[in-house]
């Protein structure tokens, strides 16, 4: 069953649980009384469970998201006419993503990065190579556009056109989401960008928020139900082999250097039983295997999926492209 048919129905309960379950969590979490700030590390103890963030303006964020997600699902309905395949799955991944996104920025995770490189690593792994692509499957590009009232859909619209006349379509073009999403992963993890994301709390906003928006431009092509048609599923492949292999080499790097390069984990990895250079080959290794991993995976997902189309006609024509002029 497609999402348009299961929203056509007038007593629909699953959409509205979805959104009541999401919101219920954001809740309980901006209202939660045992949190830490998330700028302040913790260097006189070990993390506990108990570490739990407490940040209003990330809950509303992800609150208004899933809000205009919502609205936007339902003006797709009224426009598709059944003529797009967007079912449960993809409305599951996105909520999916945004659970995984907020664990990562609330849980004890985050204030477990200030104390070890590993931990850090395992955070902007799961952002990039989870997250991301989870909520890029659900199409938010489209559906956030379409729960905009209708002043800021035509501000979008406005925006998107100034954009493309400055900068073109680099969303459109694999070479430029591969170079983008390169340069990212290993300019912040250059020792002075690094250090200084975890000095300065607004850096380090700036670096999750990098981290996760290059990641979104990097998996849209792949994943994204409503992008263009593609025409070279062998390039998206190889697109997605070399960023294994540049992912791989910069954690063969951290692994193999001989001299730790953040010292701010300096008395801080010790409190578990870890030196500085230990905690940063672990998160070396952490890079150089399961997150790497994703990215083959996804290919090796790709290619099954072109086996199994290649006797298929090609995609749907694409729905609402107002959004997209």
């Amino acid at each position: 069953m497609t999402i348009s048919m299961l929203l056509r129905r007038p007593d629909n309960r699953y959409l509205r649980y979805t959104v009541g379950a999401l919101i219920t969590v954001l809740v309980h979490f901006m209202f939660a009384t045992q949190t830490a700030r998330a700028d302040e590390a913790i260097s006189t103890r070990r993390v506990d469970l108990t570490d739990w963030q407490f940040d209003p303006a990330l809950m509303m964020n992800l609150a208004l998201v899933t809000w205009l997600y919502t609205r936007g699902i339902a003006r797709l309905r009224q426009s598709s006419q059944k003529r797009v395949s967007f079912g449960k799955e993809n409305v599951f991944c996105f909520a999916g993503g945004l659970a995984v996104l907020l664990a990562c920025l609330v849980s004890p995770l985050d204030p477990l990065s200030s104390q070890l490189a590993s931990a850090h690593m395992v955070q902007h792994m799961t952002i990039m190579t989870i997250a991301a692509p989870l909520i890029a499957r659900g199409s938010p590009g489209l559906l956030l556009g379409l729960g905009l009232p209708p002043v800021g859909l035509s501000i979008l619209r406005k925006f998107r056109r100034l954009i493309r006349s400055l900068f073109g379509r680099p969303d459109k073009n694999l070479v430029v989401c591969w170079m983008v999403y390169a340069a990212v992963m290993w300019t912040w993890h250059y020792p002075l960008f690094y250090e200084s994301a975890l000095q300065f709390p607004l850096n380090h906003d700036l670096q999750h928020l990098s981290f996760f928006l290059v990641a979104m431009l990097f998996w849209q092509p792949i994943v994204d139900p409503f992008f263009r048609p593609r025409k070279n599923k062998g390039a998206e492949i190889f697109y997605l082999f070399t960023t294994t292999l540049h992912a791989t080499i910069l954690g063969v790097f951290m692994t193999i250097a001989p001299v730790a390069w953040y010292l701010h984990y300096e008395g801080l990895s010790e409190l578990w039983n870890l030196s500085v250079l230990e905690d940063q080959q672990l998160a070396g290794l952490i890079m150089w295997m399961p997150a790497c991993a994703a990215y083959a995976f996804c290919a090796i997902w790709l290619f099954s999926v072109a086996i199994a189309q290649s006797n298929l006609p090609p995609r749907q024509v694409r729905i609402l492209a107002s959004l997209r002029t």
